[in-house]
């Protein structure tokens, strides 16, 4: 996982604060692989709450602003996310 203990533990911290504490967060896609370079920071957050299209948006602008990252290296789905996705997230496990 192309993380450090600081970036995941910002993740988890500033989702928990912004999302609620029964969130779950998933690290996926090229982050996953150590012997690539780059790459933007896809995270899939499973809450028991929906979120709305504007919290998803402060959880966003707030991770940027965290971790010092350009806004189009942080993606992230809340809600809906593809089935291969959403595998390829299970077998990577939470970072949380």
């Amino acid at each position: 996982m192309r993380l450090t203990k600081q970036q995941a533990r910002t993740i988890t911290q500033t989702v928990s604060r912004l999302a609620g504490t029964g969130t779950a967060v998933y690290l996926f896609g090229s982050r996953l692989n150590d012997q690539a370079k780059g790459g933007d920071i896809d995270l899939f957050i499973e809450s028991d709450i929906p979120l709305s299209l504007i919290h998803r948006a402060q959880i966003k602008m707030e991770l940027e602003s965290q971790l010092g990252i350009e806004p189009k290296q942080a993606d992230f789905s809340a809600e809906f996310m593809s089935i291969v996705k959403a595998k390829q997230a299970d077998e990577a496990g939470m970072i949380k």
